[in-house]
Parts: structure tokens; C-alpha cells; sequence
């Protein structure tokens, strides 16, 4: 996903993090790192704009940059953008950071991020609901399906990937949506194959029957299909 983002907008690092809220008292009840350095609650909590509605987003936050604190000897970083979704109790959280010696995020950077966005917080809330428990527990008791987070009128995304797939007028097996929707939420090709119990060779060839539909080369080329 960072070199996604690299590829449209040059930046030094990447944090994403998933935080769950108390609905009733607008407490923070965990907070996990799904990917890049750790965020903590004291670092994140300042950040983040009081919810003003149960569903919300993905938002872009353009941030000042943080002043180094006293007796701080690494340069503290430069630029920074958050982009937040809100989804029931939980924020799904992108901070993007500049160093200190780079320009910051042009209005038209900010408007490429807030256009890709749109696809990848999505993926990182269908990705959070894949992972093992210390990223589960930042997320609500109830979110066993992606709808549960999602919300009445959100889109899902299998939701996104069938809309794609309707827009080009393209026919993917059963079998081929499953390993690109697993290969979409961060499935590495061996857990493809415990949770479709087939062989490697099996779910490759699924995937590359499905690019070949989709018109897809490279690494990366089904996450780029998805925000194109």
C-alpha cells in the first residue's frame, strides 16, 4: 500500500492504525498498528477531529509539522497529512509524514491522496478484520463480517471489486474473486491456500487467469486496478 502511494506522492513513511472509540462516553478503548511504527494514544488522540457522526469519511487532514521536543536530538518530522474513515465505534487511520527537509504536500498532491483514499481505507478496514488478535481488539466485539463496520449504505470491499468488475463488463470465476479479494486484503499466497484449501500452484493459476481478464501485469497490479 506505501509504495502505491509513493508511486503518486513521494513521502518518508507511512503509519496505519486502527483506533476503537466508546460510543456513549467518547473514550478510546485500544488502538493497534497495522502497519509502519507504533501509534500511541498520546501521539494519535490530539490528531483526530471530534467525531461528529457514526459513519464518516475517508477525510483528508492536512497537519503542521511537529516541532521537535526539547533536549530532542533525531529532527522531528516534517509535513504531515492524515486521512481518517470512521465506521461505527472505530477510526481507520492513515498518517503520511514528509522528513523535515523535503517541501510540503501540494494542493494537488493533497487532492491525488484524497482520490486514492477512497480505495485504500476500504482495504485497510477489510484488511483489519483478517488479522490476528492484537488487531482485532481494537475493533468493535461484533465485527465479525465486514458489513458490521461498514454500515448501512458503505461500501465493502467485495462490494468495490464486483462494482469494478460490472464498470469493465468483466466475468471473473467464483474461484478467481476469491484469491483476488484475499490477495486484496493482504492474504499472502499460503494463507490463500489454507483459507481456500488449495494448492499453491492451483490458487497462482487463479490469479493469473484473473489478471489476464483484468488486463494486469507486475506486483501490484490488482491494488492499482482497484483506485485507477
Amino acid at each position: 500500500m506505501q509504495q502505491l502511494i509513493e508511486g503518486a506522492v513521494a513521502i518518508d513513511l507511512m503509519q496505519v492504525a486502527v483506533r476503537r472509540r466508546d460510543p456513549h462516553h467518547g473514550r478510546r478503548l485500544g488502538i493497534a498498528t497495522l502497519h509502519g511504527p507504533e501509534l500511541q494514544e498520546c501521539e494519535l488522540g490530539g490528531l483526530l477531529p471530534e467525531p461528529d457522526s457514526e459513519q464518516d469519511g475517508p477525510r483528508l487532514f492536512p497537519l503542521a509539522p511537529r516541532q521537535a521536543e526539547p533536549g530532542e536530538t533525531a529532527p522531528a518530522p516534517g509535513h504531515r497529512c492524515l486521512i481518517l474513515m470512521r465506521r461505527a465505534q472505530v477510526d481507520f487511520v492513515m498518517l503520511l509524514r514528509r522528513n523535515g527537509g523535503r517541501a510540503g504536500f501540494r494542493p494537488e498532491e493533497f487532492a491525488t491522496l484524497d482520490e486514492l483514499s477512497k480505495a485504500l481505507l476500504p482495504l485497510v478496514e477489510q484488511h483489519a478484520l483478517m488479522q490476528p488478535p492484537a488487531a482485532a481488539d481494537a475493533l468493535p466485539a461484533n465485527a465479525t463480517e465486514p458489513s458490521t463496520l461498514s454500515g448501512q449504505g458503505a461500501d465493502t470491499l467485495p462490494q468495490r471489486f464486483r462494482a469494478r468488475l460490472d464498470q469493465q463488463n468483466i466475468t471473473l470465476s467464483l474461484r478467481e474473486q476469491q484469491v483476488c479479494l484475499l490477495n486484496l486484503s493482504g492474504y499472502t499466497l499460503s494463507a490463500i491456500c489454507d483459507e481456500l484449501d488449495l494448492r499453491s500452484g492451483t490458487v497462482e493459476t487463479y490469479l493469473k487467469r484473473a489478471r489476464l481478464k483484468l488486463g494486469l501485469s507486475g506486483r501490484h497490479g490488482l491494488s492499482r486496478w482497484m483506485i485507477e
